[in-house]
């Protein structure tokens, strides 16, 4: 009887997470399909995830932080197979010295990586992306994202923000040697000229 209780909850168990997986899929590929988006979704960590029709979804860098930093002198990925937690350190960006620890916009797996740094050449979402995840907790975690149609209006908060901070804490950003433009593009590296209180604030503002 014992054993015959413990194979029977094994099996709900396993059924369960067979139907737990498979909803997820189908969520990632909904809004994979989603025209309006692109697929896209932005953390308010300035890391983005792009869904997928097979139920994954890729994660990168913004454009914001990827200005922000400029040239990346090297990436530290997680292992296949770790599982995340949205907010929780993903991946790792080595800048000037400095490394730059940056959230998971989702929940789930990793299950594959990409080598590949968009250091150079035109950036692309979709294509200039760092993890794959596997999303095990989508509809929890939309409540912390940014539609990519809402892009323009969220990254022009975030710039002028940004300009605040770096005014309060800096100087004026051409006393820095940095200029944010109508778009919200910026000159490369402007990390770099942080000293360690400045960039420890940045981090703990723009990066949470």
């Amino acid at each position: 009887m014992v054993v015959l209780l413990t194979v029977t909850t094994l099996v709900i168990l396993a059924g369960a997470g067979i139907w737990l997986l498979s909803r997820e899929k189908r969520l990632a590929k909904a809004l994979a399909a989603d025209e309006s988006t692109g697929g896209i979704w932005f953390h308010p960590g300035h890391t983005w995830a792009a869904f997928q029709p097979a139920g994954v979804a890729k994660i990168g860098i913004d454009r914001f932080l990827r200005g922000i930093l400029g040239r990346v002198d090297d990436v530290i990925l997680p292992s296949e197979g770790r599982s995340v937690k949205q907010g929780d350190p993903l991946l790792t960006l080595a800048h000037g010295g400095r490394q730059v620890h940056l959230a998971s916009p989702l929940d789930g797996v990793v299950c594959g990586v990409n080598l590949r740094r968009a250091n150079d050449g035109e950036f692309s979402y979709k294509d200039d992306y760092l993890v794959v995840i596997r999303p095990t907790r989508i509809r929890a975690n939309m409540a912390r994202m940014k539609e990519y149609r809402e892009e323009e209006g969220w990254f022009r908060a975030e710039m002028a923000k940004f300009k605040d901070f770096i005014t309060f804490r800096m100087g004026t950003l051409q006393e820095v040697g940095a200029t944010l433009a109508d778009g919200g593009t910026h000159t490369d590296g402007v990390v770099g000229k942080m000293d360690e209180a400045t960039f420890k604030a940045f981090t703990e503002t723009f990066l949470r």
